[in-house]
């Protein structure tokens, strides 16, 4: 399935764009368990709990990218609708109330800088073998799979530390009587985290 994917290959991308990549875990375990259809079940599960809470924020309509099966990558036009929407459908996929045959969806992501003028990911007919196509990600969208492929542990959204400034710091504070919190965590570098990436924070779900 794929989300609001651009009919031409390359777009204008506002200054400042952010990659909100977020990969579905535990696709290939509900595939041995409840075989084909749990696992379609799930996959649409994730791309209605994508597009559903896309459609609820003030910028949807300058939203670009692409789902597909238990993966998704979104370009956002700034850092903060990225934030505000993986906050979004972190805490709606943490909350919504499920069963023992509906279990919740366990997420993991990443938050990035986007300078590419293309589209996160790209497909075209391969040359001499017409029935082949071949499909690419951009130069930022690198980074992001690299690091959501690094196996950090837990439902968590990984921040660029270059992402964040005083202002994204405050805009994201939670109330809490006459203090609040900023829900930014600093992380310790591992050999995994320690790459161009530079993901050194992340955005912790707010509590209710």
């Amino acid at each position: 399935r794929v989300l609001f994917r651009s009919s031409p290959q390359f777009f204008c991308t506002p200054y400042m764009s952010s990659l909100l990549c977020i990969h579905m875990l535990g696709a290939r375990a509900r595939w041995r368990t409840g075989g084909h259809e749990a696992a379609v079940a799930t996959f649409e599960d994730f791309a209605d709990l994508v597009l559903d809470t896309t459609s609820t924020i003030d910028v949807a309509s300058s939203i670009v990218g692409d789902i597909e099966s238990d993966w998704c990558a979104i370009v956002c036009p700034s850092t903060e609708s990225a934030l505000a929407l993986g906050r979004r459908i972190f805490r709606r996929a943490w909350l919504e109330s499920r069963t023992p045959e509906d279990s919740r969806l366990w997420l993991r992501g990443v938050v990035m800088p986007y300078e590419d003028t293309s589209s996160p990911r790209a497909t075209e007919q391969d040359d001499e073998l017409k029935g082949i196509k071949r499909t690419w990600f951009s130069p930022s969208t690198l980074p992001a799979m690299s690091a959501l492929n690094t196996g950090f542990h837990g439902m968590r959204l990984l921040v660029a530390d270059s992402l964040l400034n005083d202002q994204i710091r405050g805009t994201f504070r939670i109330p809490l009587g006459r203090l609040g919190v900023i829900p930014f965590r600093s992380e310790e570098h591992t050999s995994e985290l320690q790459s161009p990436c530079n993901l050194v924070c992340r955005l912790l779900l707010e509590k209710k």
